[in-house]
């Protein structure tokens, strides 16, 4: 009876060694960014009840366009920002058909959706970019690359200030948020006009 305990135990140790050797050499790279220290706002809006997606991808700034990974449910490039924690988790897992090329300069978008939602354009959002962004050379025997937030993190949507921790990362309202501020602007225009008459 001993015995066979016995050689069950060793049978069980050998197949889950067998099976952590095979999981870490199936592992494939990624790039990713955590960041458990910031401030995120819509506008002058402090936000501390949301989360938001995030997703990596590329900016052309001949044309202003942000292009994402893929569709995040496709887990290719998907994060999220929790500004109750807060907390910042974005990664791109190169055995999800991640393309993009060693030295590709990828760019981060923060938008106005719920968490792991897909890519949407019209939302609120900032695009973020840095020069240590770039992809690494996708092995597929894992050699992950952590990336972080520098004092070369610029915005080229919406807004950011590094302070070396508590960065203060600032969204562009969406089109028709954006739209409804303007009128709501010159309706108090008007009425401060209407008051002097």
């Amino acid at each position: 009876m001993k015995n066979q305990i016995k050689s069950r135990f060793i049978a069980a140790v050998l197949t889950a060694t067998l099976l952590i050797g095979a999981g870490s050499n199936a592992k494939a790279s990624n790039f990713s960014l955590s960041d458990f220290d910031f401030n995120l706002y819509l506008g002058t809006t402090l936000l501390t009840t949301d989360i938001l997606a995030a997703v990596w991808g590329t900016w052309d700034s001949e044309t202003s366009t942000f292009t994402p990974n893929q569709n995040i449910f496709a887990n290719g490039g998907f994060g999220y920002a929790d500004t109750t924690a807060p907390e910042i988790n974005i990664m791109i897992n190169r055995v999800d058909q991640t393309q993009y090329t060693a030295g590709t300069l990828l760019s981060l978008a923060i938008y106005n959706k719920p968490e792991l939602s897909d890519w949407d354009a019209s939302a609120a959002k900032v695009v973020l970019t840095d020069t240590s962004w770039s992809a690494p050379a996708w092995s597929l025997v894992g050699n992950d690359k952590d990336v972080f937030f520098t004092a070369n993190t610029t915005a080229v949507v919406g807004s950011f200030s590094f302070n070396g921790g508590n960065e203060t990362i600032t969204l562009v309202p969406e089109p028709s948020t954006g739209a409804l501020m303007m009128i709501g602007a010159a309706g108090l225009v008007a009425l401060r006009r209407l008051r002097k008459v």
